[in-house]
This record gives structure tokens, C-alpha cells and sequence, in this order.
């Protein structure tokens, strides 16, 4: 009997042993925390306010074209996040040639001593390749900066509007800026003479 109930307590232990050994050896539960709290990145920020902006002034830019009239079309208006073409594209018709402007808008509070750098080295690359697609025997391509300056991006104190003929155009200087600034009325319209593009 005695050796009954010895057998029957190792077996208990054994057991028990087992038990705790098999609870311990399971993989441990994690516990998933969700979080809907997003942190605001400043600099996130700004690109997104600055998007907004230049979009407000691609706006005021389409508007200052008169697309009703004979031989200006509105090709192309942009809506891409990554800049691979210029914001818009117009086709003007000439009297011998085609003429698309490849029309980059971008609008700043001030205009820094520096200038301004209104396209990456990659982004650069992308708009010049873009443009130079657009090319045929009687179309010729121009790319064009038009940059506004001051007061609002619907209605901009100072306006630039310059030719972009190479890569290095990607950042211009105030001083380079300066000869390309254009005397405009508010309520004035585009105009192209096949050389240059005016806000008459």
C-alpha cells in the first residue's frame, strides 16, 4: 500500500513538473497597442502649404490665359505629386510653327537674396526629357518659368517670367530673375509673339 501511494505522489510531482514546464516553454502573447495619434512633422508641413500655394498660383495662371481666342489651347494641367513635367502645358499656334510652352508656376512670399531653386537635379532631368518628347518637325517646345512673388499666390505683387534653356536653369539668382520681371495689369492676359511670353 505504502508503495502505492509513493508511486502515485512521484506521479503527481512528475506531473505537475510537466505542466509548469510546458506553461513556461509557450511563446509569450504580445500586446499590440494601436495608436491613432499622428505626429505633425513641421517641415511635412510646410512642403504640403507651400503644394497648396503654388497650386492656388498655377490657378491664376490658367486664368490669365484667354483660351476662347484662336490658336491658344490649354494642353495639359498637371495634377502630379512627383514633378516629372512642368505644371502645364499651352499650345500656341504661329504663323509658320507650333510653339507648346512647357509652363512651370511657382509662387514665394519673398524672393531670397540667393534666388530660387525651383527643381531637383532629378526632377530637372524629368521636365527636359518631358519637353523634349513634345518636339516635332512644325512644333517647338519652350520651357518657361513664370514665378510670383509677394502679396498672394491669387493675386501676386511682382511677377517673373523667365525662358529655361538649360539643366543649371533649375535655380536662378535674384539678380538673373530681375531682367525677367514683368510689368502687369491685374486683370491682364498672356500673350506670345512666337519669342516671348507677355502679361499684357
Amino acid at each position: 500500500m505504502k508503495k502505492f501511494f509513493l508511486d502515485f505522489s512521484i506521479m503527481l510531482c512528475v506531473s505537475a513538473v510537466t505542466l509548469v514546464v510546458a506553461w513556461a516553454m509557450q511563446p509569450a502573447k504580445q500586446s499590440i497597442v494601436i495608436s491613432n495619434t499622428i505626429e505633425t512633422d513641421d517641415t511635412v508641413s510646410a512642403t504640403v502649404n507651400a503644394a497648396q500655394k503654388d497650386k492656388s498660383f498655377e490657378n491664376f495662371v490658367v486664368d490669365r490665359f484667354d483660351f476662347t481666342r484662336d490658336g491658344y489651347d490649354l494642353l495639359e494641367q498637371n495634377q502630379e505629386k512627383v514633378k516629372t513635367r512642368t505644371d502645364l502645358l499651352v499650345e500656341v499656334d504661329g504663323e509658320t510653327k507650333i510653339y507648346r510652352l512647357a509652363i512651370e508656376c511657382t509662387w514665394v512670399e519673398a524672393l531670397s537674396s540667393k534666388g530660387i531653386v525651383w527643381a531637383n537635379d532629378t526632377e530637372m532631368k524629368s521636365i527636359m526629357e518631358s519637353a523634349e518628347k513634345e518636339k516635332d518637325v512644325d512644333v517647338e517646345v519652350k520651357i518657361i518659368l513664370i514665378v510670383g512673388v509677394g502679396g498672394t499666390p491669387t493675386s501676386p505683387k511682382s511677377l517673373y517670367i523667365a525662358p529655361i534653356k538649360y539643366h543649371a536653369d533649375r535655380s536662378l539668382t535674384a539678380q538673373t530673375l530681375a531682367g525677367f520681371e514683368t510689368k502687369f495689369k491685374p486683370n491682364g492676359k498672356f500673350n506670345f509673339d512666337g519669342a516671348v511670353l507677355r502679361l499684357e
